[in-house]
């Protein structure tokens, strides 16, 4: 039965105050009045399942604890206590105040969402060490932190992982093979796959004027191509190479209405086999102050794939593109195009192709190596000062064969082989001097030399005789593939 005032006067007459007073303690009709209960309390124990055992209710506005518990109840601050406003505390007690709160922890009634107060946000504010014995799960992401092996601590986030600062490793090594060519940043030194991307070696001459279309040479592999009747003055350029050092490659184009024209290099797919089906990026420095007029692209066996337009402003920018190189085409390109109808002044330098799809900026060879991979297609012998090219044998007084000259690098194919006139070469006769040449021409090239034969005079059958260059007689070796 229900202790109220209706059964507790029907029970009988209140003889005592004392017994009126803590009834009326119990039933609300005294408030404020603190009870103190000196032994243990036991609350609950033979209600239903669905009856709570314990409620504490506060007044509207109460600013005070609706339970404090004081584990030393000398002390002036409690150990442990919920606030009015639904704040869970705790402390050492003694006099300081509660130093932790654990404020709405968890969901309520199984709601996933928030529904006014249902969804609780927790806050924790420790002062010292937090220890944790587990795995401390994220919900909506999946992520979590697990610990390892004893000294070690395991990461493990199934989702993307976002660090708003700087992230620092120290002493520590990432494990192999786990960086992807796609995180690589452009300034990750690279192979590069052109030969004189930087433009610095000019073996054909340093300028050429009325250049169009037709697959001429001017720097070390790069030639000009196109469509219609446009020309080209290019030349080698250092006062405005890119990053104020070396060389650059400086072309004036006029147009002509209707032409197309670019600088390439072409990559033959018998020289790069292990490109075919291969993703590539270009990144390449242009500099210009005519707007919209210069772009540069690889033609990947079907199509030109196309960098944006220089926007104009004078300086250097990086253009770039990555295309991905056709298993069918026999040749691919990359290129500098001049295709918007617009006449002016541009300057290419430091052209990079590297395989994937990470754009890299430009890595200087070294000038041996730079110098052997423009052998590789074209070189010339002798012509600076007077020298001794080869060393045959007369066959008889007119005629000296068999001259063996060997390249300085192993050409990309069988070349061609030109010279200068004949009277530019001497042979050496009997006398210690020089015969002229009446004709000179080779046979029997290969990728590692050819033989050359001259018609002279004075030469005695039998004898050996050197072939001289004179200050322009010249050998020319061209190996474009």
């Amino acid at each position: 039965m229900p202790l109220t005032a209706v059964n507790f006067v029907n029970k009988g007459p209140v003889l005592h105050n004392d017994l009126l007073q803590f009834f009326n303690l119990f039933t609300g009709v005294m408030v404020d009045q603190p009870v103190t209960f000196k032994n243990t309390v036991s609350v609950g124990g033979g209600q239903g399942n669905t009856t709570v055992p314990l409620k504490l209710y506060g007044a509207t506005g109460q600013t005070s604890h609706l339970l404090d518990l004081y584990v030393d109840s000398t002390q002036a601050q409690p150990g442990w206590g919920i606030a009015a406003t639904g704040v869970m505390q705790w402390g050492p007690g003694g006099v300081a105040p509660v130093d932790t709160t654990l404020s709405r922890v968890g969901t309520q009634n199984g709601h996933a969402t928030d529904t006014a107060g249902l969804l609780i946000q927790p806050y924790l504010d420790l002062a010292g060490t937090m220890q944790i014995d587990g795995t401390l799960n994220w919900k909506t992401s999946g992520g979590s932190i697990s610990q390892g092996a004893a000294g070690s601590l395991l990461l493990t986030v199934t989702q993307d992982l976002q660090v708003a600062r700087n992230l620092i490793i120290t002493n520590t090594a990432l494990p192999n093979g786990i960086v992807t060519n796609a995180k690589l940043a452009s300034d990750t030194a690279r192979a590069n796959l052109l030969t004189n991307g930087g433009f610095e070696i000019w073996q054909r001459g340093t300028s050429f004027t009325g250049v169009g279309a037709g697959n001429a040479y001017q720097s070390d592999r790069w030639n000009v191509n196109g469509t219609g009747s446009g020309t080209m003055a290019i030349s080698r350029d250092t006062a405005n190479a890119d990053g104020g050092a070396g060389a650059c490659c400086s072309v004036t184009y006029t147009h002509v209405a209707g032409a197309t024209v670019d600088v390439q290099q072409p990559l033959s797919a018998a020289e790069y086999p292990q490109l075919k089906g291969r993703t590539v990026t270009l990144s390449a420095r242009v500099k210009t102050s005519v707007a919209n007029m210069v772009r540069c692209a690889v033609f990947d066996g079907n199509a030109w794939q196309y960098t944006a337009r220089h926007t104009g402003d004078g300086t250097y920018q990086t253009l770039t593109v990555t295309a991905t190189l056709s298993a069918a085409a026999a040749q691919w390109y990359v290129g500098a195009w001049w295709d918007n109808a617009i006449s002016g002044l541009a300057y290419l330098d430091n052209f990079m192709l590297v395989v994937g799809s990470q754009a890299a900026d430009y890595a200087p060879l070294h000038p041996a190596d730079d110098l052997a991979r423009c052998l590789r297609y074209y070189e010339r012998l002798g012509g600076t000062v007077t020298e001794f090219l080869g060393t045959g044998q007369a066959t008889n007084t007119t005629q000296v064969g068999a001259i063996p000259i060997r390249w300085k690098v192993q050409k990309a194919v069988t070349p061609t082989v030109t010279f200068d006139a004949a009277s530019q070469y001497g042979l050496t006769i009997a006398s210690g001097t020089q015969s002229s040449a009446t004709s000179i021409g080779s046979a029997n090239s290969t990728v590692d030399g050819t033989t050359v034969y001259c018609n002279t005079t004075g030469v005695v059958a039998g004898n050996a005789s050197m072939l001289v260059g004179s200050g322009t007689g010249r050998i020319y070796i061209e190996s474009n593939p």
